[in-house]
């Protein structure tokens, strides 16, 4: 957990009219977006000076970047960044590159002491940075602590692209049972709520499944997604089954109790087939069965191989938890 630095202008109580503008940290994760921050930077402050202006954020508000590794020259842009604008922004750099998640999660919790709130966005500006002051205005007026943004439509994404975030989401719902559908990681959460996120230990961090279930009072927004400003998205079919499978792995054990239902209806299952199958030997009846029988054997097989395959998940997780590794390291923070 990050050490306090600077006391936050105040801090929100659980209801209520929060009164003074927060100090507000935008938290942007960076894997090798030189294109993009070129244009990003310069619309980051000026988004942030808005919000100042208009008395929706304190002056000490800022924009944080957390550099995930980038083998690019993202780390060298930002610097140049930071040099000109060390009021307004503050970067770190991972030491290598561990995920978006895990960055992400950096980036949020380095905030705990220096912000009252955080708006976790991402760097290539497709989220809808126009629903920030109503997120900060629910956020003072109703006294909620996560307020997180909702996608209403994917009408700019293609059909491969559209089917397989559906299924993504799908899977976690039927795993989960908390995930919003289309929910992504933009989001506000309050310092306090921050520290409450520090405290989680695991070495598999999934933010989608997490913030929901942690129990503060939370509100959603509605926004439509924008185009890239530069570059490619990162979230490629592989990306976006493995965040999937670590967001499973690390918050349900859900396909472990399938397996055990499975476990009991093959069971069943084969008694059934082993009375059947005496039954017509008593009658004396021969059975011609060694296709049907095949398919039921590959069909065990595969199932079984299946089932050792989730069990296998779930130890590899056990075996990261009991090593207790670092989730990441950090190379530099200029703040």
């Amino acid at each position: 957990m990050p050490i306090s630095k600077k006391t936050p202008s105040y801090h929100g109580s659980k209801k209520g009219l929060r009164k003074e503008p927060p100090c507000v940290a935008f938290v942007l994760p960076c894997y090798n977006e030189e294109d993009a921050l070129e244009k990003t930077i310069p619309f980051m402050l000026s988004l942030r000076d808005s919000l100042v202006n208009h008395g929706l954020a304190h002056a000490s508000s800022y924009i944080y970047f957390c550099d995930d590794g980038s083998s690019d020259s993202t780390w060298q842009i930002l610097h140049v960044a930071y040099k000109s604008y060390k009021t307004k922004i503050r970067i770190l750099r991972l030491l290598t590159n561990v995920g978006r998640e895990k960055a992400l999660y950096a980036g949020l919790i380095r905030q705990v002491g220096f912000c009252d709130v955080a708006i976790s966005l991402d760097a290539d500006l497709q989220d809808d940075t126009s629903r920030i002051p109503k997120m900060l205005d629910i956020y003072k007026t109703d006294g909620v602590d996560i307020v997180t943004a909702i996608r209403e439509d994917r009408s700019i994404d293609g059909w491969f692209k559209r089917f397989s975030a559906q299924f993504f989401y799908f899977s976690l719902r039927t795993f989960l049972g908390i995930q919003s559908e289309n929910e992504a990681d933009f989001r506000l959460m309050s310092e306090r709520s921050l520290r409450a996120l520090s405290q989680h230990r695991a070495r598999k961090i999934y933010l989608r499944g997490i913030v929901p279930n942690m129990g503060f009072k939370q509100a959603k927004v509605y926004y439509s997604r924008q185009e890239r400003v530069s570059g490619d998205t990162k979230y490629t079919l592989g990306t976006m089954f493995a965040l999937a499978l670590d967001g499973i792995i690390s918050q349900s054990t859900r396909p472990l109790r399938i397996i055990f239902f499975l476990g009991i209806a093959m069971f069943l299952g084969g008694v059934g087939l082993a009375l059947y199958f005496l039954y017509q030997w008593k009658l004396g009846h021969t059975l011609h069965g060694w296709a049907s029988l095949m398919l039921v054997f590959l069909f065990v097989n595969s199932l079984q191989w299946l089932a050792l395959g989730i069990i296998g998940e779930y130890l590899g997780k056990t075996f990261d938890e009991v090593r207790d590794n670092p989730r990441y390291l950090i190379d530099e923070e200029l703040l």
